[in-house]
């Protein structure tokens, strides 16, 4: 993980993450939500073009110690043609950043840090057979 996706993972903290995407020459338009406490909704307008037909979204599972959701690379631009709606579920990835292994763990730094796979701990196994921990829709709006 990256020191950005490492902070939004354990603390939720994205301001790292926003300058490593801001910085990355492939990638266009960057933002932030909005926090929502258990459970809600969130709505963000990002703007994409034929060069950057694509969208990537994650967010921390607080307070787990790195867990997170999202997607990554999500078409949105195929051929010449705007996907109008898609419903995208929210896949469960683990930073490898820390080694706590429940959902309220303290904090306990991952040496070395591992690479960023899905749930890997018992408890957040067993949260993930459970069912979906959210969904996107994406709608295309102009």
């Amino acid at each position: 993980a990256t020191p950005g996706i490492e902070l939004m993972a354990e603390i939720g903290s994205t301001f790292t993450l926003l300058a490593e995407l801001s910085a990355a020459p492939d990638v266009g338009d960057v933002d932030t939500g909005r926090g929502i406490d258990r459970t809600g909704s969130d709505t963000l307008d990002v703007e994409v073009d034929g060069t950057n037909g694509y969208l990537s979204l994650v967010t921390m599972l607080a307070p787990s110690p790195d867990w997170f959701v999202g997607f990554a690379a999500l078409q949105v631009y195929e051929g010449d043609t705007w996907i109008d709606r898609l419903v995208v579920d929210l896949q469960p990835y683990d930073a490898g950043t820390d080694s706590g292994t429940q959902f309220r763990s303290a904090n306990l730094d991952t040496q070395p840090p591992q690479p960023i796979s899905g749930p890997r701990d018992s408890a957040f196994v067993a949260a993930a057979a459970e069912g979906r921990f959210g969904y996107v829709v994406v709608e295309r709006i102009g």
